[in-house]
């Protein structure tokens, strides 16, 4: 901590967020950091929209650094050593008190070692855990070299830190209290002009440009192999504002009546208007089953990605409600099983058959439980413990 003019003491911290969900986390987090310091707070760093609105001037466009896919990340190495290397500069020139790191471990581990081999003396924090649990489990002995301290969303993970003698803390997983808009279903679908009685699809291909790429074309087929089967299937498409336009033109085509909504209360509100679900895998599978949308859940991403990473993970599954629950209460397809007839085959019965929706409702109910520390909410958790670890 350095003191200012007047000698008061104040708190410098670097967060570096390479994901829209980081971003998400990282605004939540700089504001219970400012309602909870006794001390002057100041924040630098990498962030978007959300961060920046709670005063961090991001050292460029987290757009940049946010990437999928090994092709990617080949064709921009050179533009993001550069980016790490801007990072780096600015945490050993500043000196912060703590560099958090929020998620995107490809962008930001690197970071992490160079800092530790250049001498930094602050304490560097991940938060949110790799998988380690899933796949590549010997990167949390590499961590334990860089990393001094890891914040997990799941209860389940911090002892796979510890044990290789790193700090790690569960603090909660922000989905469990977001405002879920229960109850809103009708009135988003009087809003849309879509029937009471009309079975309504949520559609959700992922918030990355690459998934779009990848799952829209596969997840149309199967909306349309539904609709042979549903004639009054009603579509909606909750995204991000971010890539609404984008969105907007690969789904003009669809000859059913499609909403696409970009508003996070309007995306909940889908959530509880809508039959069933189509997603590809990620937290929002978690969003879904705290929603009770029952969901069906696909997957693929380029051959060569999909090549390295087979030979990798380890998990019996890929979507983190039933790693979560440690069954498949959620059918799930990947890669080359990711198909449309598959799909459409899985998706039916949501529709159709009362006794299969309920089931996969059922196993929804031990979601929340275990998503939620001590009933206070992640960002007040995953404040306190900054605060702790600077003072300690």
């Amino acid at each position: 901590m350095t003191k200012t003019e007047d000698g008061h003491k104040n708190v410098h911290l670097t967060l570096v967020a390479g994901e829209p969900s980081g971003d998400v986390l990282g605004g939540q987090v700089m504001a219970e950091l400012k309602a909870k310091s006794h001390h002057a707070i100041s924040f630098t760093g990498v962030g978007g929209g959300h961060m920046q609105s709670q005063g961090l001037k991001s050292l460029f466009p987290m757009d940049e650094i946010s990437l999928m896919g090994i092709n990617q990340i080949i064709g921009k190495l050179p533009k993001l050593l550069r980016y790490m290397n801007q990072v780096v500069a600015h945490v050993l020139e500043t000196r912060p008190d703590a560099i958090i790191l929020i998620d995107s471990s490809g962008f930001n581990h690197p970071i992490a070692k160079r800092l530790k081999k250049r001498g930094y003396q602050g304490k560097i924090i991940k938060y949110v855990a790799p998988q380690v649990w899933a796949s590549r489990p010997w990167r949390a002995r590499s961590m334990a070299r860089y990393i001094d301290h890891v914040l997990t969303l799941f209860p389940f993970e911090p002892e796979y830190f510890t044990k290789e003698g790193m700090g790690a803390t569960f603090v909660g997983h922000p989905i469990a209290e977001r405002p879920y808009q229960f109850g809103k279903g009708p009135a988003f679908r009087a809003d849309h002009h879509i029937p009471e009685d009309a079975p309504l699809l949520c559609l959700l291909p992922g918030s990355r440009r690459s998934e779009l790429k990848h799952m829209t074309p596969c997840f149309l087929e199967a909306v349309m192999l539904l609709h042979q089967k549903l004639p009054n299937l009603q579509l909606v498409v909750p995204t991000t504002e971010r890539l609404k336009d984008e969105v907007t033109q690969r789904f003009a085509a669809v000859p059913l009546h499609s909403v696409i909504v970009s508003d996070e209360i309007d995306k909940f509100a889908a959530f509880d208007a809508a039959n069933a679900a189509l997603a590809a895998s990620g937290s929002v599978s978690l969003e879904l089953a705290l929603a009770k949308t029952p969901m069906v859940i696909g997957y693929k991403v380029e051959a060569l990605t999909a090549f390295i990473f087979k030979r990798l993970i380890y998990a019996p599954y890929i979507t983190l409600v039933n790693i979560l629950l440690n069954r498949e209460a959620v059918p799930e397809f990947t890669q080359d099983d990711c198909v449309p007839d598959r799909l459409c085959k899985a998706l039916y019965p949501l529709f159709a058959d009362e006794e299969r929706r309920n089931s996969q409702l059922a196993r929804f109910e031990d979601v929340r439980t275990q998503l939620v520390r001590d009933d206070t909410s992640a960002a007040d958790s995953t404040a306190q413990a900054i605060l702790a670890i600077i003072e300690s």
